[in-house]
């Protein structure tokens, strides 16, 4: 706060305040993502989830789970589409 009393350019605080806009959103979305991955893969034997049904658990790295579940919690903020469904 100290800092952006001194900064006086209307154009910094505006950057400044969107920049922790999109940094709360991508924070929310991490959350999200993290979430719909841990139900999927604590669903029991036997029980269908997008991992499984992706054939995603034998094939793709976690990083690409990861980041499929990230663009999925993406696509709910938006009217945008996601075809990973159970």
């Amino acid at each position: 706060e100290k800092v952006m009393d001194h900064i006086d350019s209307e154009h910094f605080h505006i950057v400044i305040g969107m920049a922790k806009g999109v940094f709360i959103v991508l924070g929310l979305n991490h959350i999200i993502a993290c979430m719909w991955y841990g139900v999927s893969i604590s669903t029991s034997e036997g029980v269908s989830n997008w991992i499984s049904y992706a054939n995603f658990e034998t094939e793709d790295s976690f990083a690409y789970r990861y980041l499929t579940c990230l663009h999925w919690s993406l696509t709910q903020f938006t009217p945008a589409s996601m075809e990973v469904i159970p």
